[in-house]
């Protein structure tokens, strides 16, 4: 079973960790984690307006959310391959 993570980090516009350490170590962080999980981790970054407007982000969070969903739908499928198939005991 592949499990995979999509850490999605939001932000006000004028949140202090935005543009401060934090949210540079938070972007460098997951830019080391997506290198080293491959497709198991995806990091998205969005800002959002204190009235809940969307501001920036959405677009990719929505892109990532629409590829995982295919591959999770795909990978949560069990199929046995045609040479086990074969030797599986009956169900009694």
């Amino acid at each position: 079973m592949d499990v995979s993570i999509l850490l999605v980090h939001a932000f006000f516009p004028d949140s202090p960790g935005l543009a401060g350490s934090r949210g540079e170590l938070a972007f460098w962080l997951a830019q080391k984690l997506e290198a080293t999980l491959s497709n198991r981790f995806s990091y998205r970054r969005i800002i959002v307006s204190r009235d809940g407007q969307q501001l920036e982000g959405f677009s990719e969070l929505r892109t990532a959310i629409a590829e995982r969903s295919k591959t999770t739908s795909q990978a949560a499928q069990p199929t046995i391959p045609p040479d086990l198939s074969r030797q599986a005991a009956p169900v009694r």
